[in-house]
C-alpha cells in the first residue's frame, strides 16, 4: 500500500517535472527565435548591401580597365586570318615561281592520294639524288649547293632552315630538272629518304603539268610548319609527253587514268 502510493507519487512528480521542462524547452526556443531574429535585423541586410557595392565596385573597374585588355572583335580576329593567309600565299607563290611554277593557279595540276603511287614518286626521286651522290667528284652536279637560312613561316615567326639544291641542267639554265629542298637543319639526303619513304601517309604530291612536282613531308608536329620538308622535284607525268589533266586526274594517251585514287575505286 505505501509503495503504491509512493509510486503514484513519484508518477506525478515525473509528469509535472517534464511539464516543467516543456515549458522552459518552449520559452528558451521562443527567446532563441527572438535573438535570431533580432540578430538578423541587426546584420543580415549588411552583407547584401556590401556585397552589391563590391559587385558594382568590380563592374566599374572591368569597364573601366577593359580598353586595356579587351579582347579582339570578330571583325578583327577575321582580319588577322586574312593577314596570315595573304602571308603564307604570298611567300609559296615566290617559292613555287623560284623553283619552275610560274603561275600554279593556271596550271592544270593533281594531287596524289594512292600511296603505291607515293611510293614511285618518291622513290624515283631519292634515287635519283642518291646516284648523284655517288657519281665522280669531277661532275659538277656531284655537289649539292647547301644553305642555312631564316626561314619566315608565318607573320611573326622565323624558323632555322637549309635548302639543298641539286642543279641537273646547268648548260640550259633552267630550273626544270633541278631538285631542291627545303627542311631542317639537321637533315641529310639519306635520312629523308627513309624518313619519307616511311611515312608517306604524312606525304603530299602535287604533281604540275610542267613538268614539275612539290613532295612536302608534315613532320613531326604536323601543325608546326618549322619541322616541315618541302621537296621541288621534276617527273614526267606532262601535257608535252602525251598525258591530260582532268579534274584532278592524270590520263595518259589511251584515255587511262594514271593515278587512280582508292578513296573512289
Amino acid at each position: 500500500m505505501k509503495n503504491a502510493k509512493n509510486a503514484g507519487l513519484v508518477t506525478v512528480a515525473v509528469a509535472v517535472f517534464f511539464s516543467f521542462l516543456v515549458v522552459i524547452t518552449q520559452q528558451g526556443m521562443a527567446v532563441a527565435q527572438m535573438t535570431i531574429d533580432q540578430l538578423c535585423d541587426s546584420f543580415c541586410d549588411a552583407p547584401q548591401e556590401s556585397g552589391e557595392n563590391l559587385g558594382t565596385e568590380q563592374t566599374e573597374e572591368a569597364i573601366s580597365g577593359g580598353a586595356e585588355e579587351s579582347l579582339p572583335t570578330i571583325d578583327e580576329f577575321i582580319d588577322v586570318l586574312n593577314a596570315e593567309r595573304e602571308f603564307d600565299d604570298q611567300r609559296m607563290a615566290e617559292e613555287q615561281q623560284e623553283n619552275g611554277i610560274y603561275d600554279a593557279r593556271n596550271i592544270p595540276t593533281t594531287t596524289i592520294f594512292s600511296d603505291d603511287a607515293k611510293a614511285t614518286l618518291i622513290n624515283q626521286t631519292f634515287t635519283k639524288l642518291l646516284n648523284n651522290n655517288t657519281e665522280s667528284e669531277e661532275s659538277a652536279a656531284a655537289e649539292p649547293d647547301i644553305e642555312e637560312v631564316e626561314e619566315e613561316i608565318d607573320i611573326d615567326e622565323v624558323a632555322q632552315r637549309q635548302i639543298i639544291s641539286y642543279e641537273f641542267d646547268e648548260e640550259e639554265r633552267t630550273v626544270i630538272d633541278d631538285i631542291r629542298i627545303y627542311t631542317e637543319p639537321e637533315e641529310t639526303i639519306q635520312s629523308l629518304a627513309s624518313t619519307i619513304t616511311t611515312f608517306t601517309n604524312k606525304t603530299n604530291i602535287d604533281l604540275y603539268a610542267n613538268g614539275r612536282m612539290i613532295i612536302t613531308y608534315a613532320g613531326g608536329f604536323s601543325s608546326d610548319e618549322a619541322d616541315d620538308t618541302r621537296i621541288y622535284a621534276p617527273h614526267n607525268y606532262t601535257i608535252v609527253n602525251g598525258y591530260t589533266y582532268v579534274n584532278n586526274t592524270i590520263y595518259d594517251e589511251n584515255g587511262i587514268e594514271v593515278f587512280a585514287d582508292p578513296n573512289t575505286t
